[in-house]
């Protein structure tokens, strides 16, 4: 009985600090509209986000880092890095230079529409006319994905 009591302590010890030093990443995904939720995750400096619903021919534009700081609930971002896009389409992902702390990822979509269907689409912002007659529009869905590993 003596013996299992010296074991039990070093024991707990181990699985405490296996615990404290885990770098798997915590995180929050955000949209600046009710009506879309997004979700997101890392893995080795690639980011990948989820919007849903899916918008129809939305891409992925580009993507920027923030460094954050955390007081309570509240996340102040500063910064800007821009992020390499491995995958345009839904769902989106981006490599970002990220090491230990907090960081919130802006993503910035967009979408081509048929010259005419810019009345139509309530969710296209500053269009930009492309050379065949069409518009590349930036989307007001703004997700941001919060995390700190």
């Amino acid at each position: 009985m003596n013996k299992f009591w010296f074991i039990i302590p070093p024991l707990i010890l181990i699985v405490a600090i296996t615990g404290c030093v885990s770098s798997k990443a915590v995180g929050e995904c955000r949209t600046n509209r009710d009506e879309y939720s997004c979700s997101g995750s890392i893995s080795n400096d690639e980011i990948t986000l989820t919007l849903s619903p899916m918008i129809s021919g939305a891409t992925l534009s580009g993507a920027h880092l923030s460094t954050c700081e955390i007081t309570g609930s509240l996340w102040s971002c500063k910064g800007s890095t821009e992020c390499e896009i491995i995958s345009a389409l839904h769902p989106f992902k981006v490599r970002c230079p990220v090491s230990s702390g907090a960081y919130s990822v802006s993503f910035k979509l967009t979408k081509i529409i048929e010259q005419g269907q810019q009345s139509n689409e309530p969710l296209v912002g500053n269009c930009a006319s492309t050379s065949d007659g069409k518009f590349n529009c930036e989307l007001v869905v703004s997700p941001t994905y919060y995390f700190k590993i």
